[in-house]
């Protein structure tokens, strides 16, 4: 076998690795945080894009190598992981008055457009606390 054959095999199975240590993220992933989800694929596809999913079971986060428990706490305090989670994970109490994009003080159409897009029940709690001046 040359060395070209040889570099390609190893290009492949690198690539398998890679692929493999996705599949075990997911399935950890899924285990710990499925039933707080509206789409556990979808999920799965931010996480893998953003390289969460590392060897050996561990999870990259902002720094951090993390165990799925960890990184799924992590997330669901994250905006931008906010639209995989089911209303009843993201109480209005877990969103400090001062990032209400229907406040005064914080007036954001794109974040209300956002909301209303991805949480309408969320944002409708939002727009009806900014009204009560909470």
């Amino acid at each position: 076998m040359d060395s070209l054959k040889i570099a390609e095999l190893e290009s492949k199975i690198k690539q398998l690795e890679r692929k493999l240590e996705a599949a075990n993220g997911a399935i950890a992933l899924a285990a710990v945080i499925g039933p707080k989800v509206r789409n556990i694929s979808h999920l799965v596809a931010q996480s893998e894009s953003a390289g969460a999913f590392k060897e050996n079971g561990q999870f990259y986060y902002k720094g951090e190598y993390l165990s799925a428990a960890e990184y799924s706490q992590r997330i669901e305090a994250d905006e931008n992981y906010a639209v995989h989670f089911k209303e009843s994970q993201r109480p209005i109490e877990s969103i400090p008055a001062s990032e209400n994009p229907w406040r005064k003080e914080s007036l954001n159409l794109t974040k209300q457009m956002r909301l209303l897009r991805e949480n309408p029940a969320l944002a409708r709690k939002l727009r009806e606390a900014a009204k009560g001046g909470s």
